[in-house]
C-alpha cells in the first residue's frame, strides 16, 4: 500500500535549480535566501525540498557542503521537512559530508549507469559484453555507499530507459523497496518524451506491478502555467506525486514564489481528494528514523 492509497500525496518543491533572478526575481540564491523560501514552502505544504548550493551572486557551488549545511540546518530548525541537494559529474562527495542531516540523497541514473543489461535467467543486472571494451561494474558502487551512510536514493529519470533501469535494479535487490523515483518531463531540453500527458503515460507504461515505489512527476522548463497544470493533474489522476517550484519552471511562473506554487499544488491535490503527505508519513513509508528536531512544533 502506497501513500496515495491512503489519500496522501508527496509535494516536493524545487526551490532554485539553475534559474536566475532575471527569470523570476524570487529565485533564492545563497542560504540566506534559501532558508526563508524553504520554510515558507514547507509551511505551505511541501514535505520535500530540493535546492542547489548557490553563492550570494547566484553562481553554482556544486560540491558546496558548507552552503548546503547552513541552509538545511536553518530550514529544519524551524520546520519538519526533508531537504536534499543536487550534484554534477557523478560527484557525491558533498552528499556524504552531509549524511548526518540527510535522509534522501540525489541519484541521477544518467550520471552513473552505462551499458548494462538484464540477465533474465538470474534476475540481475550485468555489464554489456557484446559491444566489447573493458568490463564495467553492473551497478554503481555509490548505491552501496549511500546505503552504508543510511541515505535513501531519490532517483531521477529523464529517459524511459533510466526508469527501466531503476525498476530492474529494485527487482534485483540493488536498490531497496519502496523506491523513490522522479520522472522529468522537460519542455525545453531534447531529452525524454514530450512534456505532455502522452509522455507521462509513456513513462507509466513501463512500471510493473511487482515493484513497490512512490513515483513523482516533475514538469520542468515548462513554457506556460496551463500545460504545467495539465501535467500535474494528469499525474495526480494516475497515482503519482508532484513537484513544483520556481527553480523548475521560472518561465511559466515569472512572478510567483515557491510557497505560492506549493499552495497551488495543495489546491490541485485537494481537487482530487488528496491531502499533502507529512514528513512523518514519508518516514513511516520508507522506514526512516527521525533526525533530531524533526518534530518542530512550528512545522
Amino acid at each position: 500500500m502506497g501513500l496515495l492509497d491512503d489519500g496522501l500525496v508527496i509535494i516536493e518543491a524545487g526551490l532554485n535549480e539553475t534559474a536566475g533572478k532575471d527569470r523570476n526575481r524570487n529565485v533564492p540564491y545563497g542560504p540566506d535566501e534559501v532558508v526563508p523560501a524553504g520554510i515558507a514552502a514547507a509551511r505551505a505544504g511541501a514535505s520535500v525540498l530540493h535546492f542547489h548550493a548557490r553563492r550570494a551572486d547566484g553562481s553554482q557551488h556544486w560540491t558546496g557542503h558548507e552552503l548546503y549545511r547552513k541552509a538545511i540546518e536553518g530550514i529544519t530548525a524551524e520546520v519538519d521537512a526533508f531537504c536534499y541537494p543536487s550534484y554534477v559529474e557523478s560527484n557525491l562527495s558533498h552528499v556524504f559530508e552531509l549524511s548526518d542531516v540527510l535522509d534522501f540523497a540525489p541519484f541521477d541514473v544518467v550520471q552513473h549507469v552505462r551499458r548494462v543489461q538484464w540477465n533474465h535467467a538470474e534476475q540481475r543486472l550485468e555489464s554489456v559484453t557484446a559491444l566489447g571494451g573493458p568490463p564495467r561494474p553492473p551497478y554503481p558502487s555509490e548505491l552501496d555507499q549511500l546505503a552504508e551512510a543510511g541515505m535513501l536514493p531519490t532517483i531521477a529519470a529523464f529517459e524511459i530507459g533510466e526508469l527501466r533501469w531503476a525498476l530492474l535494479a529494485a527487482r534485483s535487490g540493488v536498490i531497496p523497496q519502496p523506491l523513490s523515483v522522479k520522472v522529468f518531463l522537460n519542455d525545453s531540453w531534447i531529452k525524454g518524451p514530450f512534456a505532455d500527458v502522452t509522455g507521462l503515460d509513456a513513462f507509466l507504461s513501463q512500471v510493473p506491478d511487482d515493484v513497490d515505489l512512490e513515483l513523482m512527476a516533475v514538469p520542468y522548463e515548462m513554457q506556460d502555467r496551463g500545460r504545467t497544470e495539465e501535467l500535474l493533474l494528469a499525474a495526480l489522476d494516475r497515482g503519482m506525486h508532484i513537484r513544483v517550484g520556481i527553480g523548475d519552471n521560472p518561465t511559466a511562473f515569472p512572478t510567483q514564489t515557491n510557497a505560492q506554487l506549493v499552495e497551488w499544488a495543495v489546491e490541485l491535490a485537494g481537487s482530487r481528494g488528496l491531502a499533502p503527505a507529512t514528513p512523518s508519513d514519508i518516514r513511516n513509508r520508507y522506514g526512516l528514523a527521525a533526525h533530531a528536531g524533526s518534530d518542530s512544533p512550528s512545522s
